[in-house]
């Protein structure tokens, strides 16, 4: 298995300092319901650059000049500074900076939360297809579909070609790790990562058949506890052996190869990160450095 540090994945012996990625914004006013409480909203694509949401679906698949892979890719192999205009996207000046240390281009991988579309637009194009933030058994239905959509392209999917965005955290013991976890977990899908429907998936984001599967799965906009996150197998919370133990049990299951895993999560302060990071290096990537999924019980794509 390929370990990955989430959020700076080149500056690997580095403790993950959190970015800020939401602003604050006052809530919206909507008939019947008053709040004066301030709402964390993340910023999307569409709402940073003014484009209507219905459009921005043909954006990230389309093929060809004027597309959000034709800028991501022609950003990562043409040296900067220049200027872009395509049919979706205008930007009077890009200046890549540091310049990609692969040749022609670095590898792209392709996030999502379960969207048909960007899941058969990834297999397609052989990009790497990193599941984010859902139940387990959704991640192996998903990672399933890409399989089924390669096969249909004419080739096998690789291990390496899925990876698994998620959130370990390792302590002494299963009751220690629950407890110093708890508060800062459920600060982060309870607060930090609620967003309305309205905004997650506004109307013509994404088809109808995505919207329900990525509804059905969401672990966002209703209460969580970490008990519930376990045992969904969201996260992987315990002592080493608990991780590492659950950790092969989905490596098995859901037939990846790469492991994005975010050591730090909502409001987890420095010091835990750092400890977590340390537990993670010495007791958990040791015993899956050279590790492949084994006898995989895959589950079957609906």
């Amino acid at each position: 298995m390929r370990p990955v540090p989430a959020g700076r994945p080149w500056l690997t012996r580095l403790p993950v300092t959190p970015s800020p990625t939401a602003s604050t914004s006052p809530a919206p006013s909507w008939p019947g319901v008053t709040s004066s409480k301030p709402r964390i909203v993340p910023a999307r694509n569409f709402q940073s650059v003014g484009l209507i949401p219905a459009r921005t679906r043909r954006t990230r698949t389309s093929p060809g000049p004027g597309s959000a892979a034709s800028r991501s890719t022609s950003s990562r192999t043409e040296d900067g500074p220049f200027s872009y205009s395509g049919k979706y996207y205008n930007f009077n000046y890009v200046n890549p900076w540091p310049r990609p240390y692969q040749k022609p281009r670095m590898p792209i991988w392709v996030p999502s939360q379960g969207s048909g579309s960007t899941i058969k637009w990834a297999a397609q194009h052989r990009y790497t297809y990193a599941q984010t933030l859902s139940p387990i058994a959704a991640v192996a239905k998903f990672f399933q579909m890409y399989r089924d959509e390669a096969e249909k392209a004419g080739y096998e999917a690789s291990p390496d070609q899925l990876a698994w965005s998620n959130t370990i955290y390792v302590a002494e013991t299963d009751e220690q790790a629950m407890r110093e976890a708890k508060p800062h977990l459920e600060a982060l899908v309870n607060r930090l990562l609620f967003m309305p429907p309205e905004m997650l998936l506004p109307p013509g984001y994404t088809n109808f058949e995505t919207m329900e599967r990525i509804r059905a799965v969401k672990v966002t906009g209703k209460p969580q506890t970490i008990e519930d996150l376990v045992k969904a197998g969201v996260v992987i919370i315990g002592s080493p052996n608990t991780v590492r133990e659950k950790l092969a049990e989905y490596q098995d299951l859901a037939g990846f190869n790469t492991s994005l895993t975010k050591t730090q999560f909502g409001t987890l302060p420095d010091d835990m990160t750092r400890a977590n990071m340390t537990a993670i290096a010495e007791e958990i990537l040791p015993h899956f450095r050279n590790r492949l999924p084994q006898g995989r019980k895959q589950a079957a794509a609906e």
